[in-house]
Protein backbone atom coordinates (compact mmCIF):
# COMPACT_ATOMS: atom_id res chain seq x y z
CA UNK A 1 0.00 0.00 0.00
CA UNK A 2 2.82 2.40 0.88
CA UNK A 3 4.53 1.98 -2.52
CA UNK A 4 1.22 2.74 -4.32
CA UNK A 5 0.82 5.99 -2.32
CA UNK A 6 4.42 7.03 -3.00
CA UNK A 7 3.98 6.20 -6.71
CA UNK A 8 0.76 8.20 -6.74
CA UNK A 9 2.60 11.21 -5.24
CA UNK A 10 5.27 10.97 -7.92
CA UNK A 11 2.60 10.89 -10.63
CA UNK A 12 0.77 13.86 -9.11
CA UNK A 13 4.03 15.80 -8.78
CA UNK A 14 4.97 15.03 -12.37
CA UNK A 15 1.51 16.00 -13.65
CA UNK A 16 1.59 19.22 -11.65
CA UNK A 17 5.03 20.10 -13.04
CA UNK A 18 3.83 19.43 -16.60
CA UNK A 19 0.71 21.54 -16.06
CA UNK A 20 2.77 24.40 -14.64
CA UNK A 21 5.18 24.26 -17.61
CA UNK A 22 2.24 24.33 -20.03
CA UNK A 23 0.58 27.29 -18.30
CA UNK A 24 3.81 29.28 -18.16
CA UNK A 25 4.53 28.61 -21.83
CA UNK A 26 1.01 29.48 -22.93
CA UNK A 27 0.82 32.67 -20.88
CA UNK A 28 4.21 34.19 -21.69
CA UNK A 29 3.64 34.38 -25.46
CA UNK A 30 6.96 34.68 -27.25
CA UNK A 31 6.70 37.42 -29.87
CA UNK A 32 8.91 38.41 -32.81
CA UNK A 33 8.57 42.08 -32.02
CA UNK A 34 7.65 44.62 -29.42
CA UNK A 35 4.25 45.61 -30.70
CA UNK A 36 0.73 44.44 -31.25
CA UNK A 37 0.24 41.71 -33.89
CA UNK A 38 -3.42 42.59 -34.36
CA UNK A 39 -4.74 43.99 -37.65
CA UNK A 40 -4.56 47.69 -38.37
CA UNK A 41 -1.95 50.27 -39.25
CA UNK A 42 1.52 49.50 -37.93
CA UNK A 43 4.53 51.78 -37.84
CA UNK A 44 7.85 50.06 -38.64
CA UNK A 45 11.39 51.20 -39.32
CA UNK A 46 13.19 49.87 -42.40
CA UNK A 47 16.92 50.16 -43.06
CA UNK A 48 18.66 48.76 -46.13
CA UNK A 49 22.47 48.46 -45.98
CA UNK A 50 24.29 47.90 -49.24
CA UNK A 51 27.34 46.01 -50.38
CA UNK A 52 29.83 48.64 -49.19
CA UNK A 53 28.13 49.11 -45.82
CA UNK A 54 26.42 52.35 -46.79
CA UNK A 55 22.78 52.97 -45.93
CA UNK A 56 20.70 52.82 -49.10
CA UNK A 57 17.42 53.57 -47.36
CA UNK A 58 16.30 54.42 -43.84
CA UNK A 59 12.63 55.20 -43.33
CA UNK A 60 9.62 54.77 -41.07
CA UNK A 61 6.71 53.18 -42.85
CA UNK A 62 3.05 52.81 -41.97
CA UNK A 63 1.34 49.69 -43.23
CA UNK A 64 -1.53 47.29 -42.82
CA UNK A 65 0.57 44.47 -44.33
CA UNK A 66 0.67 41.38 -42.14
CA UNK A 67 3.99 40.05 -43.48
CA UNK A 68 7.28 41.68 -44.27
CA UNK A 69 7.19 40.36 -47.85
CA UNK A 70 3.86 42.07 -48.48
CA UNK A 71 5.13 45.34 -46.97
CA UNK A 72 8.28 45.34 -49.12
CA UNK A 73 6.30 44.50 -52.24
CA UNK A 74 3.66 47.20 -51.56
CA UNK A 75 6.38 49.81 -51.06
CA UNK A 76 8.23 48.76 -54.24
CA UNK A 77 11.46 48.19 -52.31
CA UNK A 78 12.32 44.75 -53.69
CA UNK A 79 12.75 42.63 -56.75
CA UNK A 80 12.36 38.94 -56.09
CA UNK A 81 11.96 35.47 -57.50
CA UNK A 82 9.02 33.40 -56.33
CA UNK A 83 10.15 30.02 -54.97
CA UNK A 84 8.45 27.15 -53.16
CA UNK A 85 9.53 28.83 -49.92
CA UNK A 86 8.21 32.29 -50.86
CA UNK A 87 9.91 35.42 -52.14
CA UNK A 88 13.68 35.16 -52.64
CA UNK A 89 14.88 38.77 -52.54
CA UNK A 90 17.23 39.51 -55.44
CA UNK A 91 17.36 43.31 -55.32
CA UNK A 92 16.68 46.03 -52.75
CA UNK A 93 16.77 49.80 -53.21
CA UNK A 94 18.35 49.34 -56.64
CA UNK A 95 21.20 47.07 -55.53
CA UNK A 96 21.14 43.54 -56.99
CA UNK A 97 22.64 40.63 -55.07
CA UNK A 98 24.98 38.30 -56.96
CA UNK A 99 23.17 34.96 -56.42
CA UNK A 100 26.45 33.04 -56.63
CA UNK A 101 28.00 34.87 -53.67
CA UNK A 102 25.50 37.20 -51.93
CA UNK A 103 22.10 37.29 -50.25
CA UNK A 104 19.97 39.84 -48.41
CA UNK A 105 19.97 39.02 -44.69
CA UNK A 106 16.99 40.06 -42.58
CA UNK A 107 17.45 41.43 -39.06
CA UNK A 108 14.38 41.90 -36.86
CA UNK A 109 14.71 44.19 -33.84
CA UNK A 110 18.53 43.81 -33.86
CA UNK A 111 18.40 39.98 -34.00
CA UNK A 112 19.07 37.79 -37.03
CA UNK A 113 15.70 36.97 -38.57
CA UNK A 114 14.17 33.58 -37.90
CA UNK A 115 11.70 33.77 -40.83
CA UNK A 116 11.75 34.53 -44.51
CA UNK A 117 10.11 37.73 -45.71
CA UNK A 118 6.84 35.95 -46.53
CA UNK A 119 6.41 34.46 -43.07
CA UNK A 120 7.89 37.28 -40.96
CA UNK A 121 5.02 39.00 -39.11
CA UNK A 122 4.90 42.79 -39.09
CA UNK A 123 4.23 44.24 -35.65
CA UNK A 124 3.85 47.84 -34.59
CA UNK A 125 7.25 49.21 -33.53
CA UNK A 126 9.35 46.60 -35.36
CA UNK A 127 12.71 47.52 -36.87
CA UNK A 128 13.78 45.60 -39.98
CA UNK A 129 17.33 45.86 -41.26
CA UNK A 130 18.43 44.29 -44.52
CA UNK A 131 22.12 43.78 -45.19
CA UNK A 132 23.69 42.51 -48.39
CA UNK A 133 25.92 39.67 -47.18
CA UNK A 134 28.64 37.69 -48.95
CA UNK A 135 28.71 33.96 -48.23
Amino acid sequence: MKSWIEGNRVCRTLLLAMLLAFVLTACTGVADGPGDPSPGVRSVDIEIVGRDGSTLLEDTMHTEAETLGDLLDEEGLIEYERTGLGRFITEMAGQRADPATEYWSIWVNDAYGQHGADSQPVRDGDTFTFTLVTY
